[in-house]
């Protein structure tokens, strides 16, 4: 199965309890070892792989487990903001309202 971007949460959840099944399938590791190694009970694991609600904790814990960590950091890229950027922001917000103050007749901020 693959999902489009603009797939359901319910589509996405399915997916990638699908992608843990591979993976733990792939190395070969049954559901009582995996969960357990995870430190999860198997009903837990059951529901991650059948896209059946699992929690955010559940899956960071069978990724880890699975040696995948590396899906946690695609997800957690680091999100970085020009200063130039933010400065741009600023000063295009400044001048909206100078635009606004003008047109009301009123006095431009500084």
């Amino acid at each position: 199965m693959t999902v489009a971007r603009h797939a359901s949460t319910d589509n996405w959840i399915e997916y990638l309890g699908e992608q843990v099944q591979r993976v733990r399938l792939q190395k070969n590791v049954a559901q009582t070892d995996l969960a357990s190694k995870a430190g999860i009970i198997v009903g837990a694991l059951k529901n991650l792989e059948g896209g059946k609600g699992p929690s955010v904790r559940t899956l960071v814990k069978v990724v880890r487990a699975l040696e995948c960590t590396y899906w946690l950091q695609a997800l957690a890229a680091e999100i970085w903001i020009s200063p130039m950027k933010i400065l741009r922001g600023k000063s295009s917000r400044r001048s909206k309202e100078r635009q606004r103050a003008a047109a009301r007749g009123g006095p431009t901020p500084a």
